[in-house]
């Protein structure tokens, strides 16, 4: 039964992550009821494992593409602040007269 989740997860999708889950309870009770040494549980675990470390590094690069759009927008938005602001007053002051 686990295997069929499993192939869920690997095709990937919408229904991708929670058949990960699925797959992970299922390794689960297959751990308890025959052992953690058997090399069939052993190799639903490994394959179960690639998945979630793909996930998390799917995660991990959605949160820095968001971070980087973020920081983006801010840089856009400072450079058009900066581009709005009045130019800088220079006052001049009236020329001395000269006493020759």
């Amino acid at each position: 039964m686990a295997e069929t989740y499993l192939k869920t997860a690997e095709a990937g999708g919408f229904s991708a992550k929670s058949a990960a889950k699925e797959a992970r309870q299922r390794i689960d009770e297959l751990k308890k009821s025959c052992g953690e040494n058997d090399p069939d549980v052993q190799a639903l675990e490994k394959r179960l494992l690639v998945i979630e470390d793909k996930e998390k590094a799917a995660q991990e690069e959605k949160r820095a593409s968001a971070q980087a759009e973020r920081a983006k927008e801010e840089s856009e938005k400072k450079s058009i602040a900066q581009k709005l602001l009045p130019a800088a007053n220079v006052s001049l002051t009236a020329p001395q007269p000269c006493h020759w």
